[in-house]
């Protein structure tokens, strides 16, 4: 009998596979290299297939001056983490992405979240009204570790 439902589970898993291979399209090398360097490192990186939710690498890597921002914004956070669905803007989450409303804060923009670090408006949320900001973590524990908190929001390119 455990022969059988191993012999079933099997079948069920191989098929399973074969669907979503058929129905999945492939990576392109762009986005195996960043899925890549997003498992191997703790860096910010950003969507590469979505021209206007860039940052230049500079920006990545240096905390922004207060003269370099547009505006500024205090803001509640939140935190959360893969909900294996795409952002509003169609890219995958990862570190830095962030769900605002596109009212306050426009979806493209680019961001200095204190206590996060650079991030891009990628993201909306069903209860990210007003002066809320929702920030994407790698793990359920680093999201529940964040809790709610104020921060100060730089706003560095629209």
């Amino acid at each position: 009998m455990q022969i059988l439902n191993f012999a079933v589970k099997a079948s069920i898993l191989l098929v399973a596979t074969f669907i979503c291979v058929l129905l999945c399209p492939p990576l392109i090398e762009d986005e195996t290299a960043l899925l890549w360097q997003q498992r191997t490192s703790d860096r910010v990186f950003l969507p590469t297939s979505t021209w206007n939710a860039q940052i230049n690498k500079r920006d990545m890597y240096e905390q922004p001056s207060r003269g370099r921002a547009v505006r500024t914004h205090n803001m509640e956070a939140t935190a959360y983490t893969w909900t294996g669905s795409r952002t509003a803007t169609g890219t995958w989450p990862s570190r830095g992405t962030v769900a605002v409303d596109p009212r306050v804060i426009p979806l493209g923009s680019e961001l200095y979240v204190e206590g996060y670090g650079p991030a891009v408006a990628a993201d909306t949320g069903g209860d990210i009204k007003g002066q809320r900001i929702d920030l994407y973590m790698e793990s359920y524990e680093e999201a529940i570790q964040f809790g709610r908190r104020q921060v100060l929001v730089e706003v560095l390119r629209e």
